[in-house]
């Protein structure tokens, strides 16, 4: 079980990269995300109740491997990404589909979770998996709320 969870939480390996490793769990999700239907990603798809329901899937999973894999790799080790794969994609949920879109998500994802404002910064002081995931979640709910608002002006709206 626990060779499993290691494997999940470091999202199949990618958390072992050198440098960055973070970094790179986003942009493995963000590869992910270039790769789902947009009748999935988007509020107006055919499918939108998929996205939460990944997400959802991937918070619970997440949280519970990041709990298991904590007993050999450490306290919120570096490794663990499954909580920035989650984070990123709570960023982009339910939007458009479009490059913008992809960017803003990550870059605003990742200043969220390197900076940690607050209140970011405090949940993170949740035990286990629960600190692991919920302060990525967080910072994606933000920004996803930031790119929303963004959408609103007229010339970021006709890069979507």
């Amino acid at each position: 079980m626990r060779k499993l969870s290691i494997f999940i939480s470091t999202c199949f390996g990618t958390g072992y990269f050198p440098v960055a490793p973070g970094t790179f769990g986003s942009l493995f999700a963000l590869c992910f995300y270039w790769l789902i239907p947009e009748s999935v990603l988007s509020m107006y798809g055919e499918y939108w109740y998929l996205s939460l329901t990944g997400v959802a899937f991937i918070s619970v999973i997440g949280t519970i491997s990041a709990f298991e894999a904590e007993k050999s790799l450490g306290h919120d080790d570096k490794r663990i990404i499954i909580d920035e794969f989650a984070g990123y994609y709570l960023s982009v949920i339910l939007l458009p589909k479009s490059l913008f879109v992809m960017i803003a998500g990550f870059v605003l994802f990742r200043i969220f979770d390197i900076l940690k404002p607050y209140p970011i910064n405090k949940i993170q002081d949740l035990r286990g998996g629960y600190g692991i995931m919920a302060d990525d979640l967080l910072a994606g709910f933000v920004s996803n709320i930031i790119i929303r608002l963004l959408l609103l002006i007229p010339f970021i709206e006709k890069l979507v």
